[in-house]
């Protein structure tokens, strides 16, 4: 993501910059479900 922002900028494409909403919504789920993961009882390991 840090790569196609670096991109995004140097380029000052638009439609490429308008698309990181959608890569940062992907990121933030993916944390999202890290998260909850390893709060669940089911994760072994701690936090």
């Amino acid at each position: 993501m840090a790569t196609k922002m670096t991109r995004d900028l140097e380029t000052k494409d638009p439609q490429a910059s308008a698309e990181l909403r959608f890569d940062d919504d992907a990121m933030d789920e993916v944390h999202r479900s890290t998260f909850q993961y390893m709060a669940d009882c089911a994760w072994p390991h701690g936090t």
